[in-house]
């Protein structure tokens, strides 16, 4: 069933090398613990948002096929993508059925492309998702996938991306810091899924810092695209797998990324294991964790800014930004040139202490939403 899409997409006149996504990857067969081992200056052209999804479908680094979807019919591999994306999406396997809410708007209409792919506009206002299903036989297990491919097409599109993954009965979600995905507990303690390391880029290439929050029964990708100038659509792609069998959740990671991964995604993840070149998030080591983060050194022509200032630290610290989420992490950090950046500090500061007295006990993406809020009144530039 095709239903008519009404929004226009905005991307960039010319090639767009990635495209920003969410793949869900559910093992449906046993498999061996072996197997399982705001720019200035952008040219934008308004295009129908069908043939957005065509162009960006074409240029994406995609390490598997699609399949077409047929909306509110279950596929050969299990994938029920609904007519309406208010619903979750769902992957039937022997082990049951397991839903994901994506971030579709409420009540917006969706069609599908003629390579069968499903557009639907985003919540997040400025962004569009592109659902597909993908052609898994290159795995080297059996397995059914989705794709959610999240096109951020300026800088004034909000950065936190909502998926709620089901969690078992008694489960629960945890952050695994080494690698930087999620893994899905069941009531046992054992994996029941895991969501791969995050990865985003610009059209150019450019890496984008993005990262996952966990809470409650969501994960957050926040997509930093506004802490610098970047070529917009910004794009990203975790990947979520559910194994039949039961395994470590760290196994399944890794062969997440081992298998079924992007040439972007090996990319944005080759830092992993290199962490032993930071030093301790701390402010004295700022700079030289900035440099490694960035892959550059401005020198001292830019400061090192605290996005979440330290004036306020203890509170930060308090709704849970501490260890390797300090407010030290360089995640949280930006260049912002010395002159630009020394004039608007008193005004960043005085923003920042006006919410937090209104909200002295704000979640941690309440205050990642705040932290855009604040970057797009005052945009450090370096």
């Amino acid at each position: 069933m095709k239903v008519q899409y009404h929004r226009t997409q905005r991307v960039i006149a010319g090639a767009v090398t990635l495209a920003l996504a969410s793949t869900l990857a559910i093992s449906t067969s046993a498999a061996s613990a072996d197997a399982l081992s705001e720019s200035e200056g952008t040219t934008v052209a308004e295009v129908p948002s069908q043939d957005a999804a065509e162009f960006i479908s074409e240029i994406v680094l995609a390490d598997a096929a699609t399949l077409p979807i047929e909306p509110g019919s279950e596929s050969n591999l299990g994938v029920t993508v609904p007519i309406s994306l208010e619903e979750p999406i769902s992957v039937s396997t022997d082990r049951g059925t397991l839903n994901m809410a994506i971030p579709a708007a409420d009540g917006a209409a969706a069609s599908v492309s003629a390579t069968g792919d499903v557009i639907v506009a985003s919540e997040n206002d400025g962004a569009d998702l592109i659902v597909q299903e993908l052609d898994t036989s290159s795995l080297s297990f059996e397995a059914a996938a989705t794709r959610t491919l999240i096109t951020i097409d300026s800088w004034d599109v909000d950065p936190l991306f909502t998926f709620s993954p089901e969690v078992p009965p008694g489960g629960s979600i945890t952050l695994d810091e080494e690698t930087g995905g999620v893994i899905v507990l069941d009531a046992d303690g054992n994996a029941s899924s895991v969501l791969s390391s995050p990865w985003a880029f610009d059209a150019e290439g450019t890496e984008v810092p993005t990262w996952y929050e966990v809470e409650g029964g969501n994960v957050y990708q926040y997509v930093d695209h506004i802490g610098r100038q970047y070529t917009y659509p910004v794009v990203a792609d975790p990947v979520w797998v559910i194994p039949v069998l039961l395994f470590v959740g760290r196994i399944v990671l890794k062969e997440v990324v081992a298998s079924t991964m992007a040439a972007a995604a090996a990319k944005a993840i080759s830092g992993i294991g290199t962490v032993a070149k930071y030093r301790s998030w701390t402010d004295a080591n700022k700079r030289h964790n900035m440099i490694i983060y960035t892959k550059k050194n401005p020198g001292t022509r830019c400061d090192v800014h605290h996005t979440l200032p330290q004036k306020f630290s203890t509170y930060f610290a308090g709704r849970g930004f501490t260890g390797s989420d300090s407010i030290h992490h360089p995640k949280y950090l930006v260049w912002w040139e010395v002159s630009d950046h020394r004039s608007k500090a008193l005004a960043v500061n005085t923003m920042w202490g006006a919410w937090i007295k209104d909200h002295p006990t704000a979640s941690k993406s309440a205050i990642l939403i705040e932290r855009a809020a604040v970057m797009r009144k005052y945009p450090p530039r370096c």
